[in-house]
């Protein structure tokens, strides 16, 4: 591909999610990281998506666009995996008028000295303000894990009544959920498809 024709593709995946906004992000890379015959080659899992070969040389441009342009880079996978939810485990688009419980299991997904990451984003892709200053949470955060080593992340506009674990939603619309894992284990980077990841349940 010459230098002329990668910098055009760049410009127009630009200009196109400047006009049609960024909660179209997922419609454009799924339909850049589509076979022959029109199917998705989106890695799915439960309510969450991730798309193989970011940060490589062999990545489509497009996606080289969209990527820089929300997300202002990526890692390759096996340093980071990055999963991206815009709905519940229902298949129903995330709304803050709405409170979700992200349910994760004793099991980790990194290697030790990774971790992971749970950050919220409104429509445009950027943190949504808040009162309480949180846009994210991480193994890092010191949340409050059960016995067995579980632990429930709320979601919600709200404040819940034990706010250790809350990641406070927007006052009003849709937003989106990136569940990153540093340092991911194998499995995942080989099969990102078959990891058991938290469930989005809607309260």
């Amino acid at each position: 591909m010459s230098g002329f024709r990668y910098w055009a593709i760049c410009l127009v995946v630009l200009i196109i999610s400047g006009i049609v906004g960024f909660r179209s992000v997922g419609t454009v890379l799924n339909y850049v990281f589509q076979s022959q015959d029109g199917s998705s080659t989106a890695v799915k899992n439960g309510p969450w998506k991730t798309y193989e070969g970011l940060a490589t040389v062999d990545l489509h441009p497009m996606v080289k666009a969209m990527v820089a342009h929300i997300g202002l880079g990526a890692l390759t996978s096996d340093e980071a995996i990055y999963w991206v939810s815009t709905d519940d485990d229902t298949a129903v688009a995330l709304n803050s008028a709405e409170k979700y419980e992200v349910k994760f299991s004793a099991t980790p997904l990194h290697e030790i000295g990774g971790f992971w990451s749970l950050s919220l984003y409104g429509d445009d892709h950027f943190f949504v303000e808040n009162e309480a200053g949180i846009n994210s949470l991480s193994e890092r955060s010191g949340v409050q894990k059960n016995p067995d080593g579980s632990f429930s992340v709320i979601v919600s506009a709200t404040k819940p009544d034990a706010p250790a674990n809350w990641l406070p939603a927007p006052k009003a619309g849709g937003f989106s959920l990136t569940l990153r894992y540093y340092i991911p284990k194998k499995v995942m980077i080989d099969a990102p498809a078959s990891v058991s990841l938290p469930m989005i349940k809607k309260l």
